[in-house]
């Protein structure tokens, strides 16, 4: 049977000419044009530039540095609640050095790459033979193309199967059962990730976050003039997952792990404290919202949307909550004062919430 005649799922899967030679793509086409594809490698691929020290004038395309955000978080710098560039950087990534990645590039195992150090450029790519990798200040690799094209199978946003076998109950929860081997069945089409300005990423989604409330909630006079008020996210502090009888397979419920972490303290190399900063501002545009002040009792929900963070939902609670009854609301131990054997200290009040 000659190759024109077999089915086009069957076909697709073999002429493809994305790594050949253009007189080898030219001579497939000629025979099987109809059945064939490909593309050349600037389709899939695209040049740029990373330089270790990101800046606002950094050439394009490549990683640029965050704008700075209105928050109080742990990533980028301290200005954000979720990853940015600084962070997900496959070369300079600060998580091991918390500066600017020089030991995350130094310890990564990365073999080939075009690079440059305080010399300039080099000839060897082999970044293997490099004395000293901790000198490395840029690097010009490939990125992915975008938008990106999948095509494939897998869920659709009602956790259905895609593509399914019918548009009715109980097909509508089965799989196609050709997909397996018929690629025409399978669901094609652009990943739609959007790109964030001021985290500099591309984003699958915008975030959510929840926590306890640490201001009053005032009411805006419209939706164009919003009110603003303070959230303390809630982070889930361990990953030990436990069964009742002490098997680790799953997150124990209800989880004891979730709390706040912003008025914990932990100490730096020198043993001085360090604030965990975990807040956001979320602006208030809705006219019928507004709840007073309710210590350890307002639950928010929020979404960051247009670049501002929105409440999603708020609780109306109104009664305070002691804090010994909130141990997922951490707060500062206070120290005592030593004495010289005189009057032992007094509590003057609650410690006050840090200022930012």
């Amino acid at each position: 049977m000659g190759i024109e005649n077999e089915p086009i799922r069957e076909t697709l899967t073999k002429l493809n000419f994305g790594m050949s030679t253009a007189q080898s793509a030219g001579g497939t086409l000629a025979t099987y044009y109809a059945l064939a594809a490909g593309q050349s490698m600037e389709q899939l691929y695209n040049p740029i530039q990373i330089i270790k020290r990101k800046n606002s004038e950094a050439p394009t395309p490549g990683f640029q540095n965050t704008i700075r955000g209105n928050d109080s978080g742990t990533f980028g710098g301290g200005n954000f609640v979720g990853p940015t560039v600084v962070e997900l950087d496959p070369y300079f990534s600060n998580m091991l050095d918390g500066n600017d990645g020089t030991e995350f590039f130094a310890a990564c195992d990365y073999s080939m790459m075009v690079h440059e150090d305080g010399s300039g450029t080099t000839t060897d790519l082999n970044i293997k033979k490099i004395a000293d990798k901790k000198a490395v200040e840029k690097v010009r690799i490939n990125a992915h193309r975008a938008p990106l094209i999948l095509s494939g199978w897998g869920f659709d946003l009602g956790d259905r199967p895609a593509p399914r076998m019918g548009a009715s109950f109980p097909d509508i929860f089965k799989f196609n059962d050709k997909v397996p081997f018929d690629r025409t069945t399978w669901k094609t089409g652009p990943l739609a990730v959007q790109w964030d300005d001021e985290r500099q990423v591309w984003a699958g989604g915008p975030q959510i976050v929840c926590g306890i409330a640490k201001t009053a909630i005032d009411a805006p006079s419209t939706p164009c003039n919003p009110t603003y008020f303070t959230v303390q996210l809630f982070r889930k502090t361990m990953d030990e997952f436990t069964t009742g009888t002490g098997t680790v397979v799953g997150p124990a419920l209800p989880s004891s792990d979730i709390t706040t972490l912003l008025d914990t303290y932990s100490e730096d190399e020198d043993g001085n404290p360090i604030e965990s900063n975990d807040r956001i501002t979320v602006a208030n545009r809705d006219p019928s919202l507004q709840q007073d002040y309710v210590e350890n009792a307002m639950f928010v929900i929020a979404i960051r949307l247009n670049y501002e963070w929105l409440p999603l939902w708020v609780g109306c609670p109104e009664d305070d909550i002691p804090d010994e009854d909130v141990p997922c609301i951490v707060e500062p131990e206070e120290e005592e004062e030593e004495t010289d054997g005189g009057d032992p200290p007094t509590n003057e009040g609650p410690q006050k919430d840090p200022e930012f």
